[in-house]
């Protein structure tokens, strides 16, 4: 391995790995074999004492999901994550068996390093549902799918498990560092044991922690919604319904719903105090907590008689500081569509200055931007004086050009791509240099994806590989966006304007739908993460990456790693191992440049 040639550490390493790709994880194995650690060079088991040549473990990334059906070893025998101080990351581990395997157990060590401390964790186990998988964006074919169980809920582990013959099993283990671990490597022994105690398999975990901190100034704003009133009626004799919105409720929300998603770098709109409860101030102080919803509801029913006096309540308080009001939105509008659309802007914005006066507030209002025939404009245009948080569907991003442009380069422009109308082209040209115009009059810059865009852009769908929704926040860069919203962490419907709710047989397409109930798994009300909330939270983590690499050599310095992944919002690479290995540089530049300061 070559460490200083012009070519890069990249260039220079063998597919120890043997994951066919040439990557940090070459890298990293060969340092840990030169230094004498008990490294093999390519896929070896590790023996236990009772091995069992029925079972095989790997390890690969949750960026990869793996059908249950599917044996093939599609990774490492021993588990290498890498991560920041104060960060997260995931070793995703997949056992296959070849035989029915009953009353098994998973037993993961202490994460350690020489000096004996200690990362904390959380071991998980994935739930299967039944569904398709598509198999590559850039096909034409919508029918391109795999047909398979899926593991997509991660529910704690908490005792035996078994495997079915021919079937895998996934696991993440979930690690956590602080702004205070020491750098350096850790590992933990893994080993499968059967009811008697006897050890099947047994394997390592390295973790290398950069000698650097995530700077949570540096997090993209964000704002996830949970349907609260739904969260208190699903639990049933859990937590009452009744209960929504008294004291009861609090700190319920706050331990099981909003702490969780904070600790993992998601801001909920809801905060979990009202604003006459003193408790409320310390989340108002975090730094993580980038953004809240003071005024929320229907249009008609919020401004046409108005809350006048709770209204201006709650933006005396945050008037305080200038920090609390600058996280502060309105948002009564969502997704407006038509020239009547346009008129809710208006009015919202209008409400807000009639009872606010000339007290600063923020309106944001997630839109697509269609065009309004009737009057010849745009949803931006039309609106452009009646917001200051513009959040725009990452669909109007995409490059377009006149129809017989997009005809004749149906690379850069393909078929199924979402356009603007060509009327819309004419008038405005593309997106993103009017969207800058905004950034220059002083507004905040936010971004956000629901059930659209479609296929082939990047999306949370259950239907997609981890890497196509990993790319979302790097999008989320590229477009130069400071925050980013997701209209729901909990939406348990089956689907949109159906009451049927989804269960441990059915589950939803995943729009909407990144935690699951905890009470499908006992009786607590806990978050159970699914494996594409843990790849928002890595894109978010990512995202993070690139704001410190901008603060150090500049945004068009940090670009170039991230064009390496994504140079639109309709072309970005479907390989996670490009996605791991360019975050691996980012890693490892950023502790250069730490060290050189």
């Amino acid at each position: 391995v070559s460490l200083g040639e012009s070519d890069g550490v990249f260039a220079s390493a063998a597919d120890v790995e043997k994951d066919g790709s040439t990557n940090a994880r070459d890298v990293v194995k060969l340092m840990k074999y030169l230094v004498g650690w008990n490294e093999t060079l390519g896929f070896e088991r590790e023996a236990a004492t009772s091995d069992d040549d029925a079972l095989t473990m790997y390890f690969t990334s949750t960026m990869l999901r793996v059908a249950r059906e599917n044996n093939h070893v599609l990774g490492t025998a021993d588990g290498t994550i890498r991560m920041a101080k104060n960060e997260i990351e995931d070793a995703h581990m997949i056992l296959i068996s070849r035989e029915q395997k009953s009353d098994l157990t998973l037993d993961v060590g202490a994460i350690t390093n020489a000096d004996g401390a200690v990362l904390d964790r959380e071991v998980r186990w994935g739930y299967y549902y039944y569904g398709s998988m598509f198999n590559d964006l850039n096909s034409q074919d919508f029918q391109n799918t795999t047909e398979n169980n899926w593991a997509d809920p991660y529910p704690e582990l908490r005792g035996a498990f078994n495997v079915g013959a021919n079937e895998n099993q996934s696991f993440i283990i979930k690690v956590k560092t602080t702004a205070d671990s020491a750098a350096g490597w850790y590992s933990a022994p893994i080993r499968v044991l059967d009811s008697a105690g006897n050890e099947l398999k047994k394997a390592t975990l390295f973790v290398y922690v950069w000698d650097f901190a995530i700077d949570d100034t540096k997090l993209s704003y964000t704002m996830f919604n949970t349907t609260s009133y739904s969260l208190a009626g699903y639990f049933g004799d859990v937590l009452d319904r009744k209960y929504y919105g008294t004291a009861e409720w609090a700190p319920w929300y706050k331990e099981y719903w909003y702490d969780y998603c904070l600790e993992n770098k998601m801001c909920l709109e809801d905060l979990p105090y009202t604003w006459g409860d003193s408790r409320v101030d310390e989340y108002l102080d975090d730094v993580r907590v980038t953004s809240f919803v003071t005024v929320s509801g229907r249009l008609a029913d919020t401004w046409a008689n108005p809350n006048e006096g709770e209204i201006r309540g709650i933006y005396e308080k945050l008037s305080q500081k200038e920090e609390w009001l600058d996280k502060a939105y309105i948002y009564t509008v969502d997704e407006p569509f038509g020239v009547e659309g346009a008129e809710y802007v208006k009015i919202q914005w209008n409400g807000a200055k009639e009872v606010l006066g000339d007290t600063r507030f923020q309106t944001i209002i997630p839109f697509g931007n269609g065009w309004l025939a009737e009057i010849g404009k745009d949803m931006l245009d039309e609106t452009w004086d009646y917001c200051n948080a513009f959040c725009p569907l990452a669909a109007c991003f995409t490059l377009t050009a006149d129809r017989r442009t997009r005809k004749a380069d149906p690379a850069t422009y393909p078929v199924w791509g979402e356009y603007m109308a060509d009327r819309q082209f004419t008038k405005y040209g593309q997106f993103a240099p009017r969207y800058e115009q905004l950034r220059e009059r002083g507004d905040k810059m936010w971004y956000y994806i629901c059930i659209g865009p479609y296929y082939p852009h990047a999306n949370y769908w259950n239907s997609y590989q981890g890497a196509w929704a990993r790319v979302v926040q790097w999008q989320e860069y590229l477009c130069h966006s400071d925050g980013f919203l997701y209209w729901s962490m909990n939406f348990w419907q089956m689907e949109e304007g159906s009451s049927k709710k989804i269960s441990l047989r059915e589950t939803n397409n995943g729009d909407g739908l990144l935690m699951y109930p905890g009470s499908f798994w006992g009786d607590e009300p806990v978050a159970v993460p699914s494996i594409r909330f843990e790849i928002v939270r890595d894109g978010l983590e990512d995202y993070a990456y690139m704001r410190m690499l901008e603060a150090a050599i500049g945004r068009d310095a940090a670009l170039e790693y991230v064009t390496r992944v994504t140079t639109d919002v309709l072309h970005f690479t479907q390989d996670w191992h490009d996605i791991d290995a360019v975050r691996d540089e980012m890693g490892f530049d950023l502790e250069a440049l730490s060290a050189s300061e």
